[in-house]
């Protein structure tokens, strides 16, 4: 299984407040990784995924901060090996469909977060999630 599809089932089946922000930290940092890759990009890629890796940045950073979150995820990964060949419309798609499930599953953990700075955390990488969807489910 590549990291891309390791980080969605992990995601996908992730329980609890917690177990959500553990899985979107992996899930931003891989969509970090994927968008900043020394891709040959079509003309017109290179702006949607550079912004896209800042929002995916962000959302990472504000998921590290939240009380929830297992204190061994608050640093970055090791390198990956990357998931998708080059860049594409394809793989636009795919890391699109992550970031729209990570936005699906902060959005319901902000809902069940007992914690005021989690739900806070949670919906506010939700909202980082959707403008990386956004960004990368765009025709550049």
């Amino acid at each position: 299984m590549t990291d891309l599809g390791r980080v969605r089932a992990a995601l996908q089946s992730a329980d609890g407040v917690g177990g959500v922000l553990d899985a979107s930290w992996d899930a931003f940092d891989l969509l970090v990784t994927e968008c900043q890759r020394d891709h040959d990009q079509p003309p017109g890629y290179l702006a949607w995924y550079a912004f896209a890796a800042v929002a995916a940045a962000q959302g990472r950073t504000v998921v590290s901060g939240a009380p929830s979150l297992p204190v061994t995820r608050r640093m970055p990964l090791p390198a990956r090996t990357p998931g998708l060949p080059s860049a594409s419309p394809e793989m636009a798609g795919t890391l699109a469909g992550l970031a729209g499930l990570l936005d699906e599953r902060l959005t319901d953990a902000a809902g069940l977060a007992g914690d005021d700075r989690d739900q806070a955390a949670c919906a506010h990488a939700a909202l980082q999630a959707a403008v990386v969807c956004k960004l990368l489910s765009g025709d550049p």
